[in-house]
């Protein structure tokens, strides 16, 4: 394109001196002429897999399309609309590789605004050294800082990395059998408090269980979570970590989940707590009487038995509690979670047990020879009073032998005369 100076009037004798242009007054050599280079500017919108802030192609980490461009003059704050050559410039969107690029534009100051898609999130601006691979835009407002583009440079370093926002969540449930697993019947807890942490125990963010139970938390920076459980007032938590589906189980080991990993895009709704009510468990420790009269069963009048030792067991014979009778006999153990129970009796020294009458109501429900019970379930809230133990008395055979035969001895009292 042809550049023209305007016209130019000589006049001998009138041109610039020598001092300002050096000839004489009859030449005029203060006609000039500058040039530029057009400059360009772009580079490419990509999905960070990691969520690293930096372009690893490499990696297998992709190009995003139809992430929208704009560029502004810094010096109007106005978006730039023409190019050198007049025509239009307009908002870009990437291509299908993720690219982007202003050309023909004169030398300046500028900034690029990128509008990612939705469902999308910028991520961290100006990881590692590398300028060429790091994300340049702010994660709040999409904006670069400015840049100085000078004649002819082509500055293809104004990168984007783009992660799609993570989600966990799911179920706090009443698990009314205590077996840690949701089952028909089963229903929500609403209003339960569930806080989401991250990988240094920071919180993130904090929740409550809608009226069917169910919670989330979404647009997550990928990375790594635990989730926290407020146990609701009047439940305890059930048991975790119950096989063999973890999608209908309860993950919450004291209140709280293990650290999982959130990727970029995933939607994680496994993560589940149940919580059941307390159940109680007890009875009495009384004396049956003599072994040949005993009959299993704790009728008025029979005394206590205090100070005897009762041991929780689990299913499996691991030791849960200990407890002793109370001076009227009783013990009970509370606040249990609902499951499979026995209870093993200590009796007192030289004590034995009264004979066993599982399943009636004052009874002595120990094994004689175990001093244990037979296995119980407890259900959510249950309190059974049941399980009571019965001790008897062996006679020592005192005065029980016969008269020997033969010869008897004689005893001589004195007679005492008043």
């Amino acid at each position: 394109m042809p550049v023209t100076s305007p016209v130019i009037d000589l006049t001998p004798g009138q041109e610039p001196i020598s001092a300002i242009d050096g000839d004489g007054t009859n030449g005029d050599l203060t006609v000039d002429f500058g040039f530029f280079a057009s400059v360009t500017v772009g580079d490419t919108a990509w999905y960070d897999n990691d969520v690293d802030g930096r372009y690893e192609p490499n990696q297998g980490e992709l190009g995003v399309q139809s992430v929208k461009v704009m560029l502004f003059n810094n010096a109007t704050g106005q978006a730039v609309t023409t190019d050198l050559s007049g025509n239009p410039v307009a908002p870009q969107a990437t291509d299908v590789n993720g690219k982007y690029l202003f050309t023909n534009l004169p030398p300046g100051d500028y900034y690029i605004q990128f509008t990612p898609p939705a469902n999308y999130f910028i991520s961290t601006q100006d990881q590692g050294t590398n300028d060429a691979v790091d994300s340049d835009g702010n994660p709040t407002t999409g904006k670069t800082v400015v840049t100085t583009l000078i004649s002819g440079e082509n500055d293809t370093t104004w990168d984007l990395g783009l992660y799609q926002g993570a989600a966990i969540g799911n179920y706090v449930w009443h698990d009314k059998n205590g077996n840690g697993r949701q089952e028909v019947g089963e229903p929500g807890l609403p209003n339960v408090t569930v806080t989401l942490y991250d990988s240094t125990g920071k919180l993130v963010a904090t929740t409550q269980t809608d009226a069917n139970g169910y919670y989330g938390f979404s647009n997550l920076t990928p990375g790594d979570y635990s989730v926290q459980f407020t146990t609701p007032a009047g439940y305890v938590p059930t048991q975790p970590n119950q096989p063999s589906d973890d999608t209908i189980d309860s993950d919450a080991v004291n209140g709280r989940t293990a650290v999982t990993t959130l990727t970029n895009g995933e939607h994680d709704t496994t993560w589940d707590a149940g919580f059941t009510l307390p159940a109680t468990i007890g009875s009495y420790a009384w004396d049956d009487g003599p072994k040949d009269t005993a009959d299993g069963i704790k009728a008025p009048g029979e005394p206590a038995v205090p100070g005897m030792t009762v041991i929780l067991l689990d299913k499996d014979g691991n030791e849960v509690a200990r407890t002793t009778t109370d001076n009227i006999g009783f013990f009970q153990f509370t606040n249990l979670t609902p499951g499979d129970y026995q209870l093993k009796f200590i009796p007192p020294n030289g004590a034995e047990f009264t004979k066993q009458l599982p399943g009636v109501n004052d009874n002595s429900d120990v094994n004689p020879t175990t001093g244990e019970t037979v296995v119980t379930t407890l259900k959510s809230g249950q309190i059974d009073l049941s399980w009571g133990a019965g001790i008897v008395n062996t006679p020592t055979g005192l005065g029980t032998e016969p008269e020997p035969s033969g010869s008897h001895a004689h005893i001589y009292l004195p007679i005492i005369q008043h």
